[in-house]
């Protein structure tokens, strides 16, 4: 006799998965060399504006935006292959500005 889900394991299932994923792309961001890392936590998760980090730390505004971008690639490359190295990911990596 087969057990029939029940209407409240779909969104529990869905909150799970969400909250695993929530999990690994902290595990990745934390895992981020320098500068990417203060780079992602200074922008998306303090809210600060490149022009703001590029002015605190003395630098061109485009050279905080491509560490940004380099970070976000890292960060999406592992969180798709499961790679618990973001210094290994991807055919290039790009050098700290």
């Amino acid at each position: 006799m087969a057990v029939a889900q029940s209407s409240e394991a779909a969104p529990t299932v869905a909150v799970a998965a969400q909250q695993e994923m929530v999990r690994k792309v902290t595990e990745e961001l934390l895992a981020l060399p320098e500068p990417y890392r203060s780079t992602m936590f200074n922008c998306r998760i303090d809210g600060l504006a490149p022009e703001v980090v590029a002015r605190r730390l003395g630098l061109a505004t485009a050279t905080v935006e491509a560490r940004l971008r380099e970070a976000l690639r890292l960060v999406g490359a592992s969180v798709a292959s499961g790679d618990p190295d973001p210094t290994k990911r991807g055919e290039r990596r790009a050098r700290p500005r």
